[in-house]
């Protein structure tokens, strides 16, 4: 007899109503926009520039000889300009409104570049943090479509140019740009105390490496024998290192391909301290008493989670205050309705499953679980760190990691289980296989974003996975399960994956390579 596992329907779509300290406006864009007697017409915003922007549209002498477009430099940098695919003359310029009275003023144009016919135009600047204009402007009457790139270059691109990260107690996250005219972005981090540094890069359409340096001899130079830990190039690059009290400089490179990117810096223990995953449950939903009447049960769950123990993940604690609140999300494990918990803390490197048992599964389902979602109101750092943990994968348009508070698992009360730590006798579901299933899907395999971000069509193309498995990954017609009987190795043996959708009565299984490789591609680093 075969008996399903489930997750719930909650963990795909997680309920995150977020309330941040900042509006939201909506702004219609002006078919007309001309330049009447030194007024800047209404720029079109374009936000915080990271990296590089690419803009596409057209300017008419006739009808709309200027656009302009506004755009916030976060820090100080290096902008670059460039107007290209030009059918007839357009000039460009740099401008700074500095007294927000929507005119141009003496002083306020830094720059233009007014090349003669359709060549391209460009500009190059040092600015300082601030909010600017780039206006794109048609001399004559003729029509001309345009690309229009903007490019922030804000770390530097050698050692002594490094930009400063400040503390990493506040889990630093930067966007850039590197490309073949800038190939190399330097950070600077200041240890204070012996302590496990976090570094990754992401969220990029061409690979970059990561490297660890500290310049020994401080001549500003980079040699061989600096560099303490490295990555090769690839599209989701990151470091975890025990450092001692100093300066280090991390470097962020690409082998000639332009791509933006994501980098997230944190701190994790101090040096010399065991890392792991801390996987704590939680029963106060457990009403019927069913976990304090089978103490059985509770060994096995902390079993089961002894299987995730090579996670060195550094996740970042949850701490409200203030004006900084939230509430965990999630299905209550014995009566299946909605429940919440306010303004709970959440320990750094660790996640909390609340679990129950419950009569209400379907006939042949042993299990069901999901990661917890969340309704927070604060600052946007407060935000990203209950969505990420100090994951920067976490927060990509397309995630390729997963920060969880935690979750919820639901055993089934009506089960034959087998809870002892020897393998079942014919007639018994295995509870500790079970438990070690459901804890995977509340750590995202089948559950989360980032999970989904290698789904394609019913195949599962994350990049451990497939090399693991030789190629893309037959799932479940659920997306959520490796396809049924899929066999990887546990210890050595061939074994169905611990993923698989069906368990067999009297079967015992464990996390074999392709489940790990999973939770890899799902975000997950493993020691």
């Amino acid at each position: 007899m075969m008996s399903f596992f489930k997750k719930f329907q909650q963990g795909r779509l997680k309920p995150r109503a977020r309330t941040a300290a900042r509006g939201f406006r909506c702004v219609e864009m002006l078919e007309s926009r001309r330049l009447l007697s030194g007024t800047i017409a209404a720029p079109l915003p374009s936000g915080i520039l990271a990296g590089s922007a690419n803009f596409d549209a057209m300017v008419s002498g006739k009808s709309n000889p200027i656009d302009y477009r506004s755009f916030t430099m976060s820090s100080a940098g290096f902008l670059t300009m460039r107007l290209s695919g030009l059918s007839a003359n357009a000039n460009l310029q740099l401008i700074r409104d500095v007294n927000h009275n929507g005119k141009l003023d003496s002083g306020e144009l830094l720059a233009s570049s007014n090349s003669p016919g359709a060549a391209s135009e460009s500009i190059d600047k040092s600015l300082s943090a601030g909010t600017y204009i780039a206006a794109v402007i048609a001399i004559g009457q003729a029509s001309t479509r345009y690309h229009l790139t903007l490019t922030a270059d804000y770390a530097g691109n050698n050692i002594p140019a490094a930009r400063d990260v400040g503390s990493l107690a506040l889990n630093p996250r930067f966007g850039d740009f590197v490309g073949p005219a800038d190939a190399n972005d330097y950070y600077r981090v200041t240890l204070t105390k012996p302590q496990t540094l976090f570094v990754s890069a992401g969220g990029v359409t061409a690979s970059v490496g990561v490297q660890l340096i500290r310049d020994l001899n401080n001549d500003g130079s980079l040699q061989s024998r600096e560099v303490l830990a490295s990555t090769s190039t690839s599209t989701h690059a990151s470091i975890s290192r025990s450092l001692g009290v100093g300066t280090y400089f991390v470097r962020v490179f690409t082998k000639g391909v332009p791509t933006n990117y994501g980098l997230a810096l944190s701190e994790g223990p101090p040096a010399g301290a065991t890392p792991g995953l801390k996987i704590v449950f939680d029963y106060r939903f457990d009403t019927s008493g069913y976990f304090a009447s089978h103490p059985d049960a509770v060994a096995r769950l902390a079993d089961a989670a002894s299987a995730f123990s090579a996670i060195t993940d550094h996740l970042s604690a949850i701490t409200p205050a203030g004006t900084n609140t939230w509430s965990e999300t999630f299905i209550d494990p014995t009566t299946g309705r909605q429940r919440s918990v306010d303004n709970p803390i959440v320990a750094s490197d660790t996640i909390v499953i609340y679990v129950g048992a419950t009569s209400q599964l379907h006939t042949l389902e042993l299990g069901a679980a999901a990661p917890g979602g969340y309704t927070a109101t604060g600052s946007q750092l407060w935000l990203n760190n209950i969505e990420s943990r100090g994951q920067a994968g976490a927060l990509y348009a397309k995630p390729t990691d997963f920060g969880p508070w935690g979750g919820t698992i639901a055993f089934s009360s009506l089960a034959h289980w087998n809870f002892s730590a020897q393998a079942p006798a014919s007639n018994q579901n295995d509870f500790l296989s079970v438990a070690t299933h459901e804890i995977a899907h509340v750590l995202g395999i089948g559950t989360s974003d980032s999970w989904f971000t290698y789904v394609s069509g019913h195949d599962f193309v994350g990049p451990s996975s497939e090399h693991t498995f030789g190629g893309p990954v037959p799932l479940f017609d659920t997306d959520d399960h490796w396809m049924d009987d899929l066999f990887s190795v546990a210890d050595g043996h061939p074994q169905a994956a611990e993923m698989d959708p069906k368990l067999s009565v009297g079967e015992r299984r464990e996390m074999t390579a392709l489940d790990y490789a999973g939770l890899e591609d799902v975000g997950w680093h493993l020691g």
